[in-house]
């Protein structure tokens, strides 16, 4: 749970100069500064010498920023190259390492741990709450939970979590995701945040969608769209199919093989990529045990008479 009373980083002030401004620059770049933190920045940054070393540690911010970024799957682990700067200096290379480790620390911070249950990287996470509950978090989403006043409250930071929720009438269950919220009291259903927006999709039970003044009820088979200030038309769904995944398995039935391999490239642990076009639009049929994806990869290989390149951290399809 995020505790919003949690201190902002502490600038070392007075030891070293160069450590302050990579302490102000995390600070700056954090998304949390305060004005009281702009302007205490803006008169320690009047000092000729303080402005000098926060340009200088701008610059390696710059230069480390290509390799600070990852796919989102990836939890990166930023590295600065020390081809980029000079052996001799090796005050800017202490100061760079001290900045990208800041980062690193930074993000994984954002990112993962300060949320309640996260699945990162490409791999599902199972996750029982207290009152019993079972949720399958798909890779990459990020859950906070609270239980007050009766209540039990879930916030959806993130990607998509199927929620199996257990019946007890007088705790609600609610979810907030983005725009929308989700309240039942026992059923079992999936919701997907992306930003603002969201879809939920329910396999079992009833549950009530609210984004702004619209609301709807769902029952099985039902999904709804969700952005801000409005709901989408309620449409009909397989859950058996579209839910799939929160039994391990993911079902295509007559689909493109490039959408295929882009939706199981988020649940294997390097990168699938179809390199062929042509073969992108040959329509299959699939059920794939994401605890065996090679395996899969290897009966496409022969039945659809593709070839099947790996190399470490990727594989690559073509006719």
């Amino acid at each position: 749970m995020i505790n919003d009373n949690e201190p902002s980083p502490t600038i070392r002030m007075g030891a070293d100069p160069a450590q302050e401004a990579v302490d102000w620059l995390v600070r700056l770049t954090s998304g949390e500064a305060s004005d009281q933190d702009r302007a205490a920045f803006a008169a320690w940054h009047a000092k000729p010498a303080h402005a000098a070393h926060y340009a200088e540690i701008e610059r390696i911010w710059d230069m480390a920023g290509p390799a600070l970024e990852a796919p989102p799957k990836v939890v990166p682990l930023p590295i600065v190259r020390p081809r980029r700067f000079a052996w001799a200096n090796r005050r800017n290379l202490a100061v760079a390492a001290s900045l990208a480790l800041a980062v690193s620390l930074g993000f994984q911070y954002e990112h993962n741990w300060r949320h309640d249950q996260v699945a990162p990287g490409s791999a599902q996470k199972v996750a029982e709450l207290a009152d019993g509950s079972r949720l399958v978090l798909n890779p990459g989403a990020a859950i906070d939970v609270a239980y007050k006043d009766g209540v039990r409250h879930v916030t959806l930071a993130r990607g998509e979590v199927f929620f199996d929720v257990k019946h007890d009438p007088a705790h609600p269950f609610i979810i907030d995701a983005g725009a929308g919220n989700v309240r039942v009291l026992g059923t079992a259903f999936s919701v997907r945040r992306d930003g603002d927006d969201g879809v939920v999709m329910v396999e079992r039970g009833k549950v009530r969608v609210q984004a702004g003044d619209a609301m709807v009820d769902l029952v099985r088979g039902q999904s709804v769209t969700y952005r801000p200030g409005a709901e989408g038309k309620v449409t009909s769904v397989d859950p058996d199919v579209d839910l799939a995944w929160s039994r391990g398995r993911l079902i295509f039935e007559n689909k493109p093989l490039g959408e295929v391999i882009e939706k199981l490239d988020a649940y294997y642990p390097g990168r699938l990529i179809l390199v062929d076009r042509q073969a992108a639009q040959r329509r299959v049929n699939a059920v794939i045990d994401l605890a065996r994806v090679d395996a899969w990869l290897d009966a496409l290989h022969r039945s659809q008479n593709v070839a099947v390149h790996r190399v470490p951290g990727v594989v690559t399809i073509l006719d």
